[in-house]
């Protein structure tokens, strides 16, 4: 992955949902659809599988079809890039999950699939494959940075800048 632009922001499904929301009278979707576009510009974005899921399932179970096509056309667009499963990141998942089990920092119940714990796998991961900065943007920053990740709250400013 060749890009001058300083780091990956992977937006977690708070701000994913955000971004593709078609409320505009929300001042929180609109201030996140702001930020969404003012980090186009200086980061390279991504949406990891697990968080497209995330927002898919409810977007269709809500039958929110405006959204949903703002999500797809998102994910196919060239503004964004697109982290799918893989062995590898699901290798490193249940690495995380295990490791935070035994260590009684688990954020879901033991029967549970735990998306942050696959976002954080393929966060570690993206880092390591594409030899930059990968931040989590998120509103959940306690959960996810128990795994190590560079993770902050989607509308700290400071550390996009």
């Amino acid at each position: 992955m060749k890009d001058n632009r300083n780091n990956i922001v992977l937006l977690d499904s708070g701000p994913l949902s955000w971004v593709t929301n078609k409320n505009t009278d929300n001042p929180d979707v609109i201030r996140c659809r702001g930020w969404f576009k003012s980090m186009l510009k200086r980061h390279i974005i991504l949406i990891a599988e697990i968080n497209d899921y995330e927002v898919r399932r409810e977007l269709i179970h809500r039958k929110l079809n405006v959204s949903l096509d703002r999500l797809d056309e998102l994910i196919t667009s060239d503004q964004v890039g697109y982290l799918p499963i893989t062995t590898k990141i699901m290798l490193k998942a249940a690495q995380l999950w295990g490791w935070a089990r035994s260590t009684g920092q688990s954020t879901a119940q033991s029967a549970a699939l735990d998306g942050d714990v696959i976002l954080a796998a393929t966060a570690i991961i993206a880092a390591q494959d594409f030899g930059k900065r990968v931040i989590i943007a998120t509103t959940n920053v306690k959960d996810l940075q128990r795994y190590h990740t560079d993770t902050y709250h989607w509308d700290d400013a400071w550390w996009f800048t």
